[in-house]
C-alpha cells in the first residue's frame, strides 16, 4: 500500500507539473498577443504612411508553431504551413553584369494567378530579395507573397542573386553571398527596360536580402530622380550592422546557416574559385566552424581581400544616414538570427529631414515567418507579407501625389502608433 501511495504522489507531482508549465505557456503566448511596437522620428509623412497600414494597428496572433516551422525550413528545406503543391509558374530573364557575372529577375508568370485579371501597362514593379543561399522556391515559401502582390496589382519578381538559384559564378569575379547593391541597380534598370510604362518600383528585402536593399537605399537610390527612384522599401527581419549580426547568431541556427553556406557557396562552386587562384582562400574557409569566422574567411574567396574591405563594401551600416527612400523595417523581438540586439533603434527616432523610416517589431515571430493562428482548421496568414504590401502600396500613393506636385489624400489615423523618442 505505502508503494501504491507514494506512486499515487509521484502521479499527482507530476500533472500539477505538466498543468503549471502548461499555464505558463498560455500566459506567455497571451502576453505575445498584442499591437506591434511602432518607431519612427514622428514627422508628418511617415505618420500618414504609417496610418494606411492597417496591419499595424491590430493585435497580432502569432501561431504557435513559428519556431518549429523556420527550424524545419533551415534544416530539411520544408514549411508547416506550406500544405499545398506549388503552383507558381515563374519566367527568368537572365542579367549580364559589367564584370561577366550573371544574376537573373525570376518573373511571376502565371500558374495560381488564373483568377487574377491581367494586369495594366502601368502596374508598378516589385522586386522581392530572398534570403542568403535561398531562391524564388525556396522553403520560406516566396510564392504566397508573390501571389498576394500580383492579386493586389503589382507585377512581382525575384531577384536572384549570383550563385543562386542554378546560376554559375565567373571565375574572378568579385561578389557577395548577401548580393551587391550595383547588381541590384542592374535588376532595376532591367526590370524598367522590360516595362517601362511602370508608374512606380518598390522592393522588399527578406532577411540577407534586406543588406543588400538596405546598402542600395544609400549608396543609389538616394542618388536617383523621378522614375529611376524606388517609391518605397521593405526589410523584414534586417540584421543592421556587419559583423554583430553574423556573432549573434544563436546555436543551433548558427551552425545550420555554416553548413548551407560552406555546401552553397564554396563546395558547389569550387570551380570558379580554383579558377581564380582563391584555391588556399577556399581551403582556409572550409575549415571554419563559426559564422563569423567563415564569413570573414569567405572575403577572401569573394575577392575582397580581407574582412574590412568586404565590410566597407556590403555593410550597409556604412551608408545607412543617405537613405530617403520610404524605409520600413519589420524585426521580431525572439528572432533567433536576426536577435534584437542587432536592432538599432536610434537611427529610426533620429532627426531625419526626410523622415524616411520606421521599425515596427513584434514580440513573437520568429525568423522571417511572422505568421498568424487563425485557429486549427484556417491558414496561417503571413502577417508581414500584409503589412510590407499595404506600407507599399501607400508608399506608391505618396509618390504618385508628390509628382503631381500635390499633397496625398488626407488619411485618418487609428490604432496605436508610439514614438522612439
Amino acid at each position: 500500500m505505502l508503494g501504491v501511495g507514494r506512486r499515487r504522489l509521484w502521479v499527482e507531482a507530476a500533472a500539477l507539473g505538466v498543468a503549471a508549465c502548461a499555464a505558463r505557456g498560455v500566459l506567455a503566448y497571451a502576453a505575445s498577443v498584442r499591437p506591434p511596437a511602432v518607431y519612427h522620428r514622428g514627422g508628418r509623412r511617415m505618420r500618414a504612411l504609417l496610418a494606411q497600414v492597417p496591419g499595424l494597428h491590430r493585435a497580432v496572433w502569432p501561431a504557435p508553431h513559428v519556431h518549429a516551422s523556420v527550424a524545419l525550413a533551415m534544416a530539411v528545406g520544408t514549411k508547416l504551413r506550406e500544405r499545398r503543391k506549388d503552383l507558381t509558374r515563374f519566367r527568368r530573364q537572365l542579367l549580364r553584369h559589367a564584370d561577366g557575372g550573371e544574376s537573373a529577375l525570376d518573373w511571376l508568370d502565371g500558374g495560381g494567378v488564373s483568377a487574377v485579371p491581367p494586369l495594366a501597362d502601368d502596374a508598378p514593379l516589385l522586386l522581392v530579395l530572398h534570403t542568403i543561399t535561398a531562391t524564388t522556391r525556396e522553403a520560406y515559401g516566396l510564392a504566397p507573397l508573390l501571389l498576394a502582390a500580383r492579386a493586389r496589382g503589382w507585377r512581382p519578381a525575384v531577384h536572384v542573386r549570383r550563385a543562386c538559384g542554378g546560376l554559375e559564378l565567373r571565375a574572378g569575379s568579385t561578389w557577395s553571398p548577401f548580393g551587391c547593391a550595383h547588381d541590384l541597380r542592374d535588376a532595376l534598370d532591367a526590370a524598367r527596360a522590360a516595362h517601362p510604362s511602370a508608374a512606380h518600383t518598390a522592393a522588399i528585402g527578406i532577411s540577407a536580402g534586406s543588406a543588400v536593399l538596405s546598402r542600395y537605399l544609400g549608396e543609389h537610390d538616394a542618388h536617383a530622380r523621378g522614375a529611376a527612384r524606388l517609391a518605397g522599401a521593405v526589410c523584414i527581419a534586417p540584421g543592421y550592422r556587419m559583423p554583430h549580426a553574423w556573432e549573434r547568431v544563436r546555436w543551433p541556427y548558427s551552425a545550420i546557416v555554416v553548413s548551407k553556406l560552406r555546401s552553397h557557396f564554396l563546395c558547389a562552386q569550387r570551380q570558379p574559385h580554383v579558377g581564380a587562384g582563391r584555391e588556399v582562400a577556399l581551403q582556409a574557409a572550409l575549415g571554419e566552424r563559426s559564422l563569423a569566422g567563415l564569413l570573414d574567411a569567405m572575403s577572401f574567396v569573394c575577392g575582397y581581400g580581407g574582412p574590412a574591405a568586404f565590410r566597407e563594401r556590403c555593410d550597409p551600416h556604412a551608408v545607412r544616414l543617405r537613405v530617403s527612400t520610404p524605409l520600413l523595417a519589420i524585426n521580431s523581438l525572439d528572432d533567433p538570427l536576426s536577435v534584437r540586439e542587432n536592432i538599432d533603434y536610434d537611427w529610426f527616432a533620429r532627426d531625419d529631414p526626410h523622415d524616411c523610416a520606421a521599425l515596427a517589431t513584434v514580440p513573437r515571430g520568429a525568423h522571417i515567418e511572422f505568421v498568424e493562428w487563425r485557429g486549427w482548421r484556417s491558414p496561417h496568414e503571413p502577417w508581414a507579407d500584409e503589412v510590407a504590401l499595404d506600407f507599399l502600396a501607400a508608399a506608391a500613393r505618396d509618390a504618385t501625389a508628390s509628382a503631381g506636385g500635390r499633397e496625398p489624400e488626407p488619411i485618418v489615423a487609428g490604432g496605436r502608433v508610439t514614438c522612439d523618442k
